[in-house]
């Protein structure tokens, strides 16, 4: 691939990238926030099974936000010709991280407004949405942090200080909201979730603009 055309989608997928990750967060706010933990148990449910087509289209847009987290880091490793075990585990942990996050969000998705449509049966949702919420929260999105964190040590000697500032960012507060789900107050989590999503979307700008990869493919 000519080298301008893979700066071109280096910046196309880091677009694609930042977009649904800020769209996940509105609709976070409009479509999900009400049927989480924040709120009483039957005032979730009864929004999960009134709303699921809102439900479902949020947690949608969040399946798709995986997808570009794993695009734009394969484009990375190609367009700044990452190299070594660091880079390698990078796109593991990546795919990994986004595959968990996958299953939970059609979880979300497909089987909790199901649940929630049969009211009396509120502890086996309450147990999916624990479930699927942790899993989120604690283990995809730990993976996420240490995905982008093995990227930025793999090309760390090749980038500006910003960049090395936003990649070593992201794997401190995705660490820092991983650990907060496992605390009680659901409100908590809430507060680290918006810091850790936009030093993730400062990494991505900064990987794709500022400046050009170093080394590119001919």
């Amino acid at each position: 691939m000519h080298a301008k055309n893979s700066v071109t989608w280096l910046r196309i997928a880091a677009v694609a990238a930042i977009g649904f990750h800020a769209l996940g967060m509105l609709v976070a706010l409009l479509g999900i926030r009400q049927g989480t933990s924040v709120f009483p148990t039957e005032q979730r449910m009864a929004f999960v099974a009134t709303a699921a087509w809102g439900w479902k289209a949020a947690w949608g847009v969040w399946f798709i936000a995986a997808l570009t987290f794993v695009w734009f880091l394969a484009l990375v490793e190609k367009v700044w010709d990452a190299s070594g075990v660091c880079a390698r585990l990078s796109i593991i942990v990546g795919v990994a991280a986004a595959s968990f996050d996958g299953f939970f969000d059609t979880v979300q998705i497909v089987v909790l407004p199901a649940v929630a449509a049969r009211a009396p049966e509120s502890n086996t949702f309450l147990m999916l949405a624990q479930l699927t919420s942790s899993g989120g929260i604690i283990f995809a999105n730990g993976l996420y942090a240490a995905a982008v964190a093995l990227m930025t040590a793999a090309l760390s000697a090749r980038l500006t200080a910003l960049q090395r500032w936003s990649g070593w960012s992201v794997l401190a507060i995705g660490l820092l909201l991983s650990a907060v789900g496992f605390a009680s107050d659901p409100h908590v989590a809430e507060v680290c979730a918006g810091p850790a999503i936009g030093a993730y979307m400062l990494w991505v700008a900064a990987m794709a603009w500022t400046p050009q990869p170093v080394k590119l493919e001919s």
